[in-house]
């Protein structure tokens, strides 16, 4: 058995290791509606957690953490206008 892995080269080990090729998996997700995030945050029962949770339900087990989800939420909070907010 490790006769075998040694006779493999070190681009076949990282192929096998890294079968997407090193490229980024986020910048393949669906992009998060932080407008229907802001929707629904006004409304008595939601809190960042549940819809982050949901979030994490629609794009599956590889989302951001809760935090992160929350930080990239404040910056998309702080573009919009202060009319909006």
């Amino acid at each position: 058995m490790f006769a075998r892995r040694a006779s493999l080269t070190d681009s076949a080990v990282q192929a096998s290791l890294y079968r997407d090729g090193g490229r980024n998996n986020a910048a393949r997700r669906a992009p998060i509606d932080y407008a229907h995030v802001h929707d629904e945050l006004h409304k008595s029962t939601a809190t960042m957690q549940l819809l982050w949770a949901e979030c994490q339900e629609a794009v599956g087990a590889q989302g951001d953490g809760l935090s992160r989800f929350c930080e990239l939420y404040g910056t998309w909070r702080g573009r919009l206008r202060p009319s909006m907010r």
